[in-house]
């Protein structure tokens, strides 16, 4: 209640868009995302189809029917397939999969009675975890450049394009970071572990959990720097 309010108060009418774009994102996934996968949809395409429908629900309802939310629908689109043919590689360089993660043992025991497809979770994991940093920095970007519009009409698709590249660059930094670190914070009591009993760096870069987080964090950044130009 108190983010609500406080949400709303600061970011006024946009603000209570916020709110109907953050309740539709968690109807989602409660309702639609999660029951798909676990009755035996692939969790690849579902994955993808969800990210797309909600970036598009998310952008429309917080800053309206605009030439900067359908470029910025566009671009984090793009950029998400960017990303998952990426991760797809690292796949299979790699050979991890949902095999790999913690909760395996239990996810195979549900799988023997629902329709759910263990191997293919890591993906779905990784494209929803890095869809809002995605999202964030291309309707930034839109938004800039439509600014710079606004203010002078006179400039070139060229110059625009410049402009937005140049803005995009330095978020680019922040929000790769902001993947890292948000994938450190989750890890953070497995890399205490991990400190306390001085493993050496070949052994710690080819256990299966970390090599996750390195992927996670790689394939999400990739997907912000791609969607930067898109």
């Amino acid at each position: 209640g108190l983010f609500i309010i406080a949400l709303c108060l600061i970011g006024g009418r946009r603000g209570l868009k916020s709110v109907m774009g953050i309740v539709f994102t968690i109807t989602s996934v409660i309702f639609i995302f999660v029951p798909l996968i676990y009755n035996g949809f692939s969790p690849i395409s579902a994955s993808l189809l969800m990210a797309i429908f909600t970036v598009c629900i998310t952008l429309v309802l917080t800053t309206g029917f605009e030439i900067k939310t359908f470029s910025a629908i566009l671009g984090t689109s793009i950029g998400v397939v960017f990303s998952a043919l990426i991760l797809l590689i690292f796949e299979h360089l790699t050979s991890l999969s949902g095999y790999n993660m913690p909760e395996y043992d239990s996810l195979m025991a549900l799988s023997s009675h629902t329709g759910l497809r263990v191997d293919e979770l890591l993906f779905a994991a990784i494209i929803i975890s890095s869809l809002g940093a995605v999202m964030d920095i291309a309707i930034s970007v839109a938004s800039s450049v439509q600014e710079i519009y606004v203010s002078n009409q006179n400039l070139t698709s060229k110059m625009l394009f410049k402009s937005g590249i140049n803005v995009g660059r330095d978020m680019m930094g922040t929000m790769t970071n902001t993947l890292i670190l948000a994938f450190t914070g989750t890890s953070l009591n497995m890399l205490i572990l991990i400190y306390s009993y001085n493993m050496n760096y070949y052994q710690i870069f080819n256990s299966n959990t970390i090599a996750i987080e390195i992927i996670q964090a790689l394939s999400g950044s990739f997907a912000v720097i791609f969607t930067v130009p898109l």
